[in-house]
């Protein structure tokens, strides 16, 4: 038995931000029928560096979740989504909030057909405001919500994150709050309407530096990986092609230890080293020391021989590192799912255990897998039905997918 056993999600997500939440939700158990167009994939599979239908997001951020089709341009498609919407707990979606009131089929429409329904929306600026219907991927939301500002080296541009962050980050935030508007229901009876906006969620990652400036007039610039106040704080080049390690230290303490370590102990009592604001006034210094000593090691063995002494270190790992990583294999960090066509992929597990919960995952569903199933076993439709509503163009059924291929 999973959480979320016995709750159905209608998923209408695409690209990156929802298919995270609702992987989430199908991790804790909710039934989650993932509706795709009939007529374009969504940008998940059609990023694929390998057969059509098979990218690397979509294998990973659909796991556990039953694929459809239906073209909402449609009437009976929308007819159709109405019935699912009967039977379901949630619907969530990620479109500018122009496309949902286009269909018909937002919240207040689909109260109509369940009052109980929960309905997410996650909108790049949100419903209101004079950029409500303004669209944008992860990049640009890193950029309007001043974390790309903050990202990069005094001396250079802005730079985005290294992955969708924003994009995950909103994921996280709209699981938790189908969670929380689950909680609720049962509670009340009463559903919910949810609004995600990705740029609100962004950029209270930046809340201390909004306030510093609302506060004291201060716009933080760009540090690279330094800290505004310990030193040293960054990232080291070691031994090896495009090999790192992080340092990150404190307190007077741990930067004697680290001189010990560096056989250099005389630098702990240098007046241009021996604490926390002298080594700030002389980064530039300290970073040099750091760097020579660093770059004659092995990442890994540094990480472990600073630890030792109570150093913050850490080796800056490839996801070649983190794919025979000993503590997360260990761990069991990843799990062999078979996948709807034979084949196996290597996938991570849940990143949460739980000792009386099954969270297991399963694969993604391959393109309209299980449109005739949802329709006949969740609708009770007969086969004349499901072929009058492709012959319609409301769904595509999996063979005529296939042809897409």
């Amino acid at each position: 038995m999973r959480p979320l056993s016995g709750i159905r999600i209608l998923d209408l997500t695409i690209v990156v931000a929802g298919p995270v939440g609702t992987s989430i939700l199908g991790n804790l158990g909710a039934e989650v029928i993932k509706v795709e167009n009939t007529v374009q994939r969504t940008l998940t599979r059609s990023t694929s560096s390998r057969a059509a239908g098979r990218g690397g997001n979509f294998i990973d951020l659909n796991r556990d979740k039953l694929g459809i089709t239906l073209n909402l341009n449609v009437p009976q498609a929308r007819d159709i989504f109405k019935r699912l919407v009967r039977i379901s707990d949630v619907v969530i979606e990620n479109f500018s909030p122009r496309v949902m009131r286009n269909f018909g089929l937002e919240h207040d429409d689909l109260v109509k057909v369940n009052p109980g329904i929960i309905t997410v929306s996650m909108p790049a600026f949100g419903k209101t405001g004079p950029l409500r219907d303004m669209t944008s991927f992860g990049p640009g939301i890193d950029a309007m919500s001043g974390l790309s500002h903050l990202t990069g080296y005094p001396d250079s541009t802005p730079l985005k994150p290294g992955n969708y962050y924003c994009d995950y980050n909103a994921g996280v935030l709209a699981a938790l709050a189908v969670m929380a508007a689950v909680f609720h229901k049962r509670r009340t009876g009463r559903g919910q309407a949810i609004e995600v906006a990705m740029r609100d969620g962004e950029t209270q990652l930046v809340g201390e530096f909004i306030l510093d400036y609302v506060l004291n007039g201060r716009v933080q610039q760009r540090a690279a990986n330094r800290h505004p106040n310990v030193a040293p704080h960054n990232v080291y080049r070691c031994r090896g092609e495009d090999e790192w390690l992080a340092i990150a230290v404190e307190t007077d303490a741990q930067w004697a230890a680290l001189c010990r370590v560096m056989t250099r102990p005389q630098l702990s009592t240098d007046p241009l080293f021996a604490t926390t604001l002298a080594r700030k006034r002389n980064e530039d210094a300290v970073d040099r020391v750091v760097a020579e000593w660093a770059a004659g090691q092995d990442k890994i063995e540094a990480m472990h021989l600073l630890q030792a002494e109570g150093i913050p270190a850490s080796a800056v790992m490839t996801t070649a590192d983190i794919a025979s990583d000993p503590h997360f294999l260990a761990r069991g960090a990843f799990q062999e799912v078979r996948m709807p066509r034979g084949d196996t992929f290597r996938l991570q597990r849940a990143a949460w255990t739980a000792r009386r919960a099954d969270i297991r995952i399963g694969p993604g569903p391959e393109y309209s897998e299980h449109t005739e199933q949802v329709l006949r076993d969740l609708l009770g439709l007969s086969e004349d039905e499901i072929a009058a509503l492709a012959e319609a163009g409301a769904i595509a059924l999996p063979e005529r997918a296939e042809e897409r291929v």
